[in-house]
C-alpha cells in the first residue's frame, strides 16, 4: 500500500484497510468519525472492495462554489444581511446552506498574477458558497447505503448539492443586481469508480491539470485561487478543499474567542450571534501559510482573496 502525508500530523485511520491501494493525507486533514478523515483521499482495489455510504459521511455531495461579479458590489453590508435573512427564512431546503460550518464569504481580489489567463483583476468582488446535500445526504449515510444500492443515489446527491449552490448564487445575482461568472465549482465528499479502483475524497476535491480552485482558510483569513500543475497526478489528481481544523468544534465550545475584533475585520450580520459562530472562529483554523508550502509544488498561484463579510446559517 502506498502511503503519502503532507500533513503535520499522523493519520489516525479506523476504517477498513482491505484492498486498500493507496492513501493520500493532505495537509488540511483532521480525524473524523466517519470512515475516512477529513482531508484524505483513499484508493481501493474494486475487486475486494463494496462502496460504503460511511466512508464520505452524511454530507456526500457537499462543495463550494466560487463566483465573480461583473461589477464593482456596492452596499456590501447591506446585501450580506438581507441574503443571509433571506436564508434563514428559507422553506426550500434547495436554498439553504444547512448547518456544520457552511457558509458564504464575500471577497476582495487583493492579488492577481499578471499572467493567471483567468479574467480576475486586483478588486474584483466574488462570493463563494459552500454547502452540501442536506437531509438527503443524512438520510443515505444513516441508513448505511452501500455498492449498488449507495450508487443508485449518488448522482442525486452531487446533484442536490450542485442545485443548491447555484440557487443560492442565484439569489445573491438577484440581490445584488449584479451578474456573476462562475471561476470554480467542485464538489468535496465524492466517490470515484473505474474499471479497477474506487477513489475516495473525503474533504477533498478532484482537480484536473490545469483546472482552477480556491483553498479557503476561515472566515477571516484569506483564500488562494490556484491552478493545478501535472504533478497533480502525483495525489491522483487530488487537492484539499480548505486549510482544515486545528481546535475541535466540542473543544472550541468552552474557549473565549476575541469576536470584537473579527466583527471589526469582517462584517458579520449582527443576529449572527458569537455563540452561533464560535466553533467556526478564525483561531479554530490553520492559517493559509501553514497549508500552501505542503502543496504548492502541485499548484500554480492564481491570485489572493480577502474576506470582506461572511453569513452562515
Amino acid at each position: 500500500m502506498e502511503f503519502m502525508n503532507l500533513s503535520d500530523k499522523p493519520l489516525r485511520f479506523g476504517g477498513s484497510k482491505e484492498g486498500l491501494l493507496k492513501m493520500i493525507v493532505l495537509p488540511d486533514y483532521s480525524p473524523g468519525r466517519e470512515g475516512l478523515p477529513v482531508g484524505v483521499v483513499g484508493v481501493y482495489d474494486r475487486m475486494s472492495h463494496e462502496v460504503q455510504a460511511d466512508y464520505l459521511g452524511p454530507d456526500i455531495g457537499c462543495g463550494m462554489t466560487l463566483a465573480k461579479f461583473e461589477r464593482p458590489l456596492e452596499g456590501l453590508e447591506y446585501l450580506t444581511h438581507n441574503a443571509a435573512s433571506r436564508l434563514k427564512s428559507s422553506s426550500s431546503e434547495l436554498r439553504s446552506l444547512g448547518g456544520g460550518n457552511h457558509f458564504i464569504t464575500f471577497y476582495e481580489a487583493v492579488k492577481i498574477a499578471e499572467d493567471s489567463e483567468v479574467g480576475l483583476q486586483a478588486e474584483d468582488n466574488l462570493v463563494l458558497v459552500h454547502s452540501g446535500s442536506g437531509e438527503l445526504g443524512r438520510q443515505v449515510y444513516a441508513h448505511g447505503v452501500s455498492g449498488g444500492r449507495f450508487m443508485g443515489v449518488y448522482d442525486r446527491l452531487i446533484g442536490f448539492g450542485l442545485q443548491n449552490r447555484k440557487n443560492i448564487l442565484d439569489l445573491i445575482q438577484s440581490m445584488a443586481k449584479n451578474r456573476m461568472e462562475i471561476v470554480s465549482n467542485h464538489p468535496h465528499n465524492t466517490v470515484e469508480l473505474d474499471d479497477e479502483q474506487v477513489t475516495y475524497r473525503k474533504g477533498a476535491i478532484k482537480l484536473l491539470p490545469g483546472e482552477i480552485t480556491v483553498i479557503p482558510s476561515s472566515m477571516g483569513g484569506d483564500a488562494l485561487i490556484v491552478r493545478a500543475k501535472p504533478q497533480i497526478v502525483e495525489l491522483e489528481n487530488s487537492m484539499c478543499h480548505g486549510t482544515g481544523r486545528k481546535i475541535s468544534r466540542s473543544s472550541a465550545k468552552s474557549r473565549d474567542f476575541d469576536f470584537t475584533d473579527l466583527r471589526k475585520r469582517v462584517f458579520i450580520p449582527s443576529f449572527i450571534r458569537d455563540k452561533n459562530i464560535q466553533s467556526e472562529h478564525p483561531d479554530c483554523y490553520r492559517k493559509i501559510e501553514e497549508v500552501y508550502p505542503a502543496i504548492r509544488q502541485y499548484l500554480d498561484l492564481i491570485g489572493v482573496l480577502s474576506p470582506r463579510s461572511f453569513l452562515c446559517s
